[in-house]
């Protein structure tokens, strides 16, 4: 936990406080996986909310960002601009969508909709349906993540199989929610989708080293839980 504080601090610098509390979470789900309780995870977590909450009041642009979480129609033309048009577009949407490329929100009326907003153009274009299978394939690479981590075949395989993991389905997670208004607005990207080279790499790495840590699991007694 001390050690990925000094990544964790570099990230504050920049300053990006969605990044950084996206490294920590991955470590809470690695030390709750290597058998820490959960009321000492919690006890962590809320001595850190004080931390948090100085990081978010003593910025000005995190607490536009908050009042505009909190009744983004009120704030249509300012802090609340890029979740009103995720809405409308993710709504315009309906069940079929549009089709692909035929997204009107991406012609300059919705702010970064080419990486933090991707997911309300695809709303848009793809229709209820076609989200829904983009979030069920993610829930299969995050299923299968947790898989090897069982069937690895030494517990630093384990752990780094479910760090992985927690590195593709939790920044997902939160682009998925800052896109329908569950989560403030934050940059993080959606992996795989997001344009982006690094983001893309980074992503392609850690399903390179997933795929090592499960042939690694079944050249040493093979499968244990369901494929």
């Amino acid at each position: 936990v001390l050690i990925a504080q000094i990544p964790v601090a570099l990230v504050l610098a920049e300053p990006d406080l969605g990044t950084a509390l996206v490294i920590e979470l991955i470590v809470m789900v690695m030390i709750f996986v290597a058998g820490l309780r959960m009321r000492t995870i919690l006890l962590f977590g809320l001595a850190a909310l004080p931390v948090f909450y100085h990081f978010v009041i003593s910025t000005p642009f995190r607490l536009r960002r908050i009042l505009g979480y909190i009744d983004p129609w009120s704030y249509r033309s300012s802090v609340g601009y890029q979740i009103t048009e995720a809405l409308i577009a993710i709504g315009s949407g309906g069940v079929t969508g549009g089709g692909l490329g035929e997204g009107k929100k991406r012609l300059f009326f919705l702010p970064e909709a080419h990486t933090d907003f991707i997911f309300a153009i695809l709303a848009e274009e793809l229709g209820l349906i076609g989200v829904c299978v983009l979030l069920l394939l993610f829930c299969v690479v995050a299923w299968r993540g947790v898989c090897i981590a069982l069937n690895s075949n030494n517990s630093f395989d384990g752990y780094l199989a479910i760090g992985l993991t927690g590195l593709i389905a939790i920044p997902a997670l939160f682009n998925v929610a800052v896109a329908t208004g569950l989560l403030p607005t934050k940059g993080l990207p959606l992996p795989f989708i997001s344009s982006g080279g690094s983001n893309l790499v980074t992503g392609l790495l850690a399903i390179g080293l997933l795929m090592r840590i499960y042939r690694d699991g079944k050249a040493f007694g093979g499968e244990k839980v369901a494929p």
